[in-house]
């Protein structure tokens, strides 16, 4: 059982930031009983087959899908994902584990396989009451983000800027 989701930390940020491969990040609404949402238990369950399939099509060894599965699934058990919660919660599960933190941001629920896990609830968490403007860097483009108390806002890239390696190199070529 997880039995605890604590506040995220900047290590725990850096961490998340680190990985690489199979990342798997949920997120999920805060939970009121009577209000008519479903439990997160109930949310992350329903959200197993779809990670399950896509897990089996990302070409992931077998092992590794079924200890993330395993994993999920033991987090869905926990007593914490059935009664109330004023925080959203973020799951992080890669083959060696899971990480799961309460954040204060608003998240936009779901899940997301990818190479790196998707870190925006956090940032905002840790940043809630300052503004900052943070680069995104990524391998097939960039984004600008404005951070106002605790929501991230992407920004246009300035004119001329290019927003891709794509974009940069057939610029880099044109000026050769």
């Amino acid at each position: 059982q997880v039995t605890e989701f604590p506040f995220p930390t900047t290590a725990d940020l850096m961490k998340l930031c680190h990985a690489e491969g199979s990342c798997l990040s949920i997120l999920l609404n805060p939970h009121r009983a009577g209000s008519g949402t479903r439990a997160s238990a109930t949310e992350l369950l329903a959200m197993l087959p779809k990670i399950a399939a896509a897990l089996e099509k990302s070409g992931m060894y077998a092992e590794y899908a079924t200890a993330m599965l395993e994993s999920l699934e033991k987090a869905a058990a926990d007593p914490f994902l059935l009664v109330s919660h004023s925080e959203a919660l973020c799951l992080y599960c890669e083959p060696r584990g899971i990480h799961c933190f309460s954040v204060r941001a608003e998240v936009e629920p779901g899940w997301h396989l990818e190479e790196r896990f998707v870190v925006g609830p956090i940032l905002a968490h840790l940043d809630y009451r300052q503004s900052f403007v943070m680069l995104a860097l990524a391998g097939k483009h960039i984004r600008l983000l404005r951070c106002d108390g605790g929501r991230p806002t992407a920004l246009p890239i300035p004119e001329g800027v290019p927003e891709s390696v794509a974009e940069f190199m057939h610029e880099d070529r044109e000026t050769a």
